[in-house]
């Protein structure tokens, strides 16, 4: 995918180290008049202790990034008091993408993949 973001640290109170940020990757299909359209989902990334002081070295807005990690869903308390719910990654691996693919020109044997 592709960070929206610069990742942004902070501190825990225990003194654990974590950075934050967003990714964009996109799906794309053919519609039913055979045109190629992109599909664009966003998700919240979290980068733990080492990792974090990685990733605010590494990543920055613009850059084109693979990663694994897992998915957490949890819950808190907004700031106006209500529940919310979010789903975040945790990145367990990444690196950043020297060359960002394009897809400009397609064929309709061709499936692109954008990460």
């Amino acid at each position: 995918g592709y960070l929206g973001v610069d990742p942004d640290m902070f501190t825990t109170k225990t003194g654990t180290k974590v950075a934050r940020c967003r990714m964009a990757t996109t799906e794309y299909y053919k519609n039913r008049e055979g045109e190629w359209v992109g599909s664009t989902s966003w998700h919240y990334l979290v980068f733990w202790g080492a990792l974090a002081d990685k990733a605010c070295e590494e990543m920055h807005k613009g850059n084109g990034v693979s990663l694994s990690g897992r998915i957490s869903n949890r819950q808190y308390t907004g700031t106006d008091g209500k529940p919310r719910s979010t789903s975040e990654i945790i990145v367990q691996t990444f690196e950043v993408n020297p060359i960002q693919a394009t897809v400009k020109e397609k064929t309709s044997e061709q499936v692109p993949f954008m990460a």
